[in-house]
């Protein structure tokens, strides 16, 4: 019994990393969306009686080419979600991702070959010229699963001398080709079975009342938030239920993928059965929700409460994006979101029962309501209007009520909110990657690591090991374990998380303590008016923090400073002090000052993602440094080609946010070595 247990949750652990992985493909929909949603409102006759200048053939032709690049994404959806899960599960390596390419191609062209497929094979699709079955977005699945466990398991091979060149990375697509033959054999006799289910699953659907079929669709996919399982349930339905033929006889399967097939074809929308109420939802219901745990937060802490929550509604609203404000009450009342989860489906039953017909391309959000619905479809998108006023009229005091009643312990109701916010650690990147590896039991209990939109997802080998606690004070909003799958709840940090922990067990290790740890270990206080004495570390136009195109270093999460856009790669050092810490991938080195002030000087916009290439280090942990001395040497035009601005930006991860603030005196272009470019002011 222990045994079957043990592979179940094995297997759920995949199922979810899986969901995880299809992030990536996901967040090119909003893209090829627009693009559709663009050429289809120009290109209509509504549109052009009303504006009749852009009736000619240069307005047509540059929208009518708009239209076929969204129709172009969606009609190879396959492929894109064969080569995004095999990087979501294989730490984003491009070798992978070459892998599923070939073997798709190949799995293809084994079933058209072997089963001899022609446009009058029933299933029949024409994928990249190649005749075959159409094994749609679960076939791509199918070799992005693939691809990413042969690279996983063979990346670093060892092979002999004579076959050497095909060691390491190289073998995997060569790997892959082989495997993908064989699996595309077992596809020929598996497939067809498979997607005579997934018919009778689509006819039975179809033939379900819409009401009942959203309400079944919009309860699950909200039970499964707490466990990251929700991007496992949807695709089935948005990209494989039901079917429609287009005017050029495509068949297209697929709530979300027969939407924008009827969009792009001009005729009235069928679809929206699973996409209807999540506007419902994500528009009315989430603001309402918010209001509520505001209105029952204790006097004392609404003030402290209020930037959360009303951040939580707008990025609901406009994005779609629900967990911030889901995870304030999941676990403080998992009894009220079941009472939630109903109150949802049947949102998804009321708006199909009344006749609407509405789509998106990603979240449910206000944009996806004005382009794919209010300004593109005919599918009675207004109805959602006084569905959703009711909705919000419903959750609001379902809320209230239930928060009050039963002192559920929603952001706001502790009175000990205020001690347990100051134990929220203030870290540079180094530190909090470091401590949240600490938190999940420490490098040798981490298996695999992931993320998707909002959470940090991690394999562990025990999860006892797992510090739950600790995360309270590492930026995390929450914490749920599923089996050996730890999800940490960072909104959208989570990627960046990701990518630092990632680089921490990449091999290389952080030299000299973490800022913090050294911080202290001084056991002393700053001195944060010497911070006058800093100077440019780079020849380049002096900014404020705020404007640096970086949320956290923009909403100074990290600690308040100043950044310089460098016109030259050399990087020199802002105080007289010495090197406390480097990060791995050489982006960001740490500095401690003669007055005790911890300087992190961090180079270019997500270059961690460089991996350390086109960076040169030039000093070492516990080394002396002066100012003006050159530190550290990028290649600009290295972060050039990877489209990376080269902001270089100055963080006082040690100075007291609460007591002061930092004040550019500068503007305009500096020179390294420049002083008297900022003033700390007290608050």
């Amino acid at each position: 019994m222990q045994t079957v247990r043990n592979l179940g949750m094995k297997f759920v652990n995949k199922v979810t990393n899986i969901g995880g992985s299809l992030q990536t493909p996901i967040a090119i929909l909003p893209a090829a969306g627009i693009l559709l949603a663009l050429g289809t409102i120009f290109t209509s006759q509504s549109f052009l009686n009303m504006m009749p200048f852009a009736d000619n053939n240069v307005v047509q032709q540059i929208f009518n080419v708009c239209l076929q690049c969204g129709s172009i994404i969606f009609g190879n959806l396959p492929v894109i979600f064969a080569v995004g899960v095999a990087i979501g599960l294989s730490k984003n390596d491009g070798v992978a991702a070459l892998s599923a390419i070939v073997g798709y191609l190949i799995m293809n062209v084994t079933i058209g070959g072997i089963l001899n497929v022609t446009p009058k094979t029933v299933g029949y699709a024409n994928i990249l010229g190649i005749d075959t079955l159409q094994t749609g977005v679960l076939g791509g699945i199918f070799i992005g699963v693939l691809a990413s466990s042969l690279y996983n398991k063979f990346h670093d091979v060892k092979l002999p001398q004579a076959l050497q060149f095909f060691a390491g990375k190289r073998s995997v697509p060569i790997l892959t080709a082989f495997c993908a033959f064989f699996l595309g054999i077992v596809m020929c006799f598996a497939w067809p079975p498979v997607q005579m289910g997934i018919n009778n699953l689509s006819r039975t659907i179809s033939g379900m009342n819409s009401g009942l079929a959203g309400f079944m669709f919009g309860f699950v996919e909200r039970l499964t938030i707490p466990f990251g399982m929700n991007h496992v349930w949807w695709p089935t339905f948005w990209l494989q239920a039901g079917e429609y033929v287009t005017h050029a006889g495509k068949v297209v399967n697929g709530d979300q993928l027969i939407f924008f097939a009827q969009l792009a074809d001009g005729v009235k929308s069928t679809g929206g059965t699973f996409m209807n109420g999540l506007f419902i939802l994500k528009m009315f219901s989430m603001p309402a929700i918010a209001l509520a745990m505001y209105k029952n937060a204790l006097p004392e802490n609404k003030a402290k409460v209020k930037g959360i929550l009303l951040s939580g509604a707008i990025t609901s609203v406009v994005c779609g994006i629900t967990e911030p404000l889901e995870f304030c009450f999941i676990f403080a009342a998992p009894a009220l979101f079941g009472v939630y989860a109903v109150v949802t489906g049947l949102g998804f039953t009321a708006i199909n029962l009344i006749g609407a017909h509405m789509g998106l391309s990603f979240s449910g959000g206000l944009l996806d309501y004005l382009f794919f619905n209010v300004f593109t479809n005919k599918g009675n998108w207004w109805l959602a209007i006084p569905v959703g006023v009711v909705w919000a009229v419903i959750n609001y005091y379902l809320f209230y009520f239930a928060i009050k009643k039963f002192n559920f312990k929603t952001p706001g109701r502790r009175k000990e909110a205020e001690a347990s916010a100051d134990t929220v650690i203030t870290l540079d990147d180094t530190a909090l990657f470091t401590r949240v590896i600490a938190a999940l039991g420490g490098a040798d209990n981490i298996t695999n690591v992931n993320a998707c939109f909002s959470r940090l997802r991690v394999d562990v080998k025990d999860t006892t090991l797992v510090d739950k606690d600790a995360f309270a004070g590492l930026q995390a909003n929450g914490v749920s374990i599923l089996g050996k799958n730890v999800q940490v709840i960072y909104g959208q940090k989570a990627s960046a998380i990701r990518d630092g922990v990632l680089a921490v067990l990449s091999g290389q290790q952080i030299t000299g303590k973490s800022i913090s740890e050294t911080a202290s270990s001084l056991n002393v206080s700053t001195d944060p008016e010497k911070l006058f004495e800093i100077a440019s570390p780079a020849d380049g136009e002096v900014m404020e923090i705020a404007k640096v195109p970086d949320e956290v270093f923009a909403c100074k999460s990290m600690g308040d400073g100043f950044a310089v856009n460098p016109t030259t790669g050399i990087i020199k050092s802002p105080i007289n002090g010495k090197v406390l810490s480097i990060f791995p991938t050489k982006h960001a080195i740490c500095l401690l000052d003669d007055y005790k002030n911890e300087v992190l000087i961090h180079m270019g916009i997500d270059t961690v993602n460089l991996n350390g290439v086109g960076i040169d280090v030039k000093v070492k942990v516990d080394e002396r440094v002066t100012v003006g001395q050159e530190i550290a040497k990028i290649d600009l035009q290295v972060l050039k080609d990877h489209e990376l601005p080269p902001i270089t930006t100055i963080v006082f991860t040690n100075l007291d946010t609460n007591r002061y603030n930092v004040q550019v005196n500068t503007e305009g272009e500096v020179t390294a070595g420049a002083k008297d470019l900022i003033k700390i002011v007290s608050k």
